[in-house]
């Protein structure tokens, strides 16, 4: 048996391990936060593209590049890491997460037919 046959064997056994919902809220926050920062990466990557490429001058100085690099970028991930926590972490439901379903189900909020309505 090769080595990289050995450590498949066990990879997708088929459910949650451990089979807790504080593991299921936790992979739920993480996987919702950093497909959500990616895509805001990738958003705000393309608008700096072209402020870099047709307005290169807003980003002499170091005041400038604070202003319009890192703040945004800082400020937009901790906005979408707060804002999942408090919909997964706070949100008034009692969680039934199924343990043989990929992160464990949907997280309450998703359920809800306020957030479903949501563009």
């Amino acid at each position: 048996m090769n080595i990289k046959r050995a450590f498949e064997k066990d990879k997708n056994i088929g459910f949650v391990t451990p089979a807790t919902t504080t593991n299921c809220i936790i992979w739920q926050w993480c996987d919702f936060t950093l497909c959500s920062i990616n895509n805001m990466l990738m958003w705000w990557m393309s608008i700096e593209r072209h402020l870099l490429i047709f307005h290169s001058h807003l980003f002499d100085t170091s005041k400038r590049r604070w202003l319009l690099h890192y703040i945004p970028l800082l400020a937009l991930g901790i906005y979408i890491a707060g804002f999942y926590a408090m919909v997964i972490f706070l949100y008034p439901c009692e969680p039934q997460p199924d343990y043989f379903s990929v992160l464990c189900g949907l997280p309450c909020f998703s359920l809800e037919s306020y957030w479903r309505g949501l563009p």
